[in-house]
């Protein structure tokens, strides 16, 4: 799969919060966003329908791993896990992906 990568710095998107996501969906031609579970506080899921705009909320869970330290630190880089887990990132990584649509 090729993904293009994106600056938002060259591009004029306005607003706060949903508004500002919506913004940068439309110009981008997006069909669906993904938002993190906080998503659901914040998102105006009526303005993303109007636009024809599939939103799903993830649910994630992050997991544990092993780490060079004894009692296991959560939220660090993902370069912490690829550096501990290698080839099996991946999979450590999807075994927690959970949607709610």
């Amino acid at each position: 799969m090729k993904t293009k990568v994106l600056k938002a710095s060259e591009y004029n998107f306005s607003g706060t919060k949903s508004e500002l996501v919506l913004d940068m969906c439309k110009k981008l031609n997006a069909k669906t966003y993904i938002f993190g579970s906080q998503g659901k506080n914040y998102a105006n899921k009526k303005d993303f329908e109007k636009n024809n705009i599939k939103i799903i909320f993830q649910e994630y869970k992050h997991p544990n791993y092993t780490q060079n330290s004894k009692k296991f630190i959560s939220n660090l880089s993902i370069l912490d896990l690829l550096f501990n887990e290698g080839e099996k990132s991946k999979e450590i990584l999807m075994q927690n992906n959970n949607k709610i649509f």
